[in-house]
């Protein structure tokens, strides 16, 4: 008994969309260790690179969920990053300023 014949192009489609699978759960579990067990990405990777993932994923979540429910200024996307509800005003987040260098001149990551 063999394999069921199938055209390559099929073979190459379900090839490529299980990869791109595997790297969305990869980009989606490395963002929750940054935001949820720094500890464990700090020995690792070390601190400085750590930091800097911290700022990329909060910059990519702050641009992927740019709107803010609640009006206190922060954008839903960061909130959920850092572990504070969205639909609550009182809930507040870790204050720390993230400034992303793009060649020469800085860039601070803000709601827009």
């Amino acid at each position: 008994m063999s394999a069921p014949h199938r055209p390559f192009l099929r073979r190459f489609t379900l090839a490529l969309l299980g990869m791109l699978l595997l790297m969305a759960v990869v980009f989606a579990g490395l963002g929750w260790m940054v935001a949820r067990k720094p500890a464990n990405v700090i020995s690792v990777i070390g601190l400085d690179k750590e930091r800097r993932l911290w700022s990329w994923y909060l910059v990519f979540m702050a641009n992927l969920l740019s709107g803010d429910r609640d009006g206190d200024l922060v954008c839903d996307g960061a909130e959920l990053f850092c572990g504070t509800d969205p639909n609550s005003a009182v809930s507040c987040w870790p204050i720390r300023v993230s400034c992303i260098f793009h060649s020469t001149n800085p860039t601070i990551a803000y709601c827009g």
